[in-house]
């Protein structure tokens, strides 16, 4: 799994993981997070959520339809 970190504005960080592909689809998916504070509190954020993702215990959010 890959993440990715890049700074939306002064004190915002906007983080990106790939969390594998839909089953029936195929298509990518990721998770977009948005953290507010330093580089280092993405950082963490980010490890955070790749243990998460590695350990198995990752809960992907539900989306709401229209």
């Amino acid at each position: 799994m890959k993440g990715y970190i890049r700074q939306r504005s002064k004190g915002k960080w906007e983080i990106t993981i790939d969390v594998g592909r839909d089953s029936s689809t195929y298509k990518r998916m990721r998770h977009f997070e948005t953290v507010i504070g330093g580089k280092k509190d993405a950082q963490h954020r980010l490890a955070d959520l790749l243990l998460n993702i590695e350990k198995d215990t990752y809960i992907k959010q539900q989306t709401r339809e229209s």
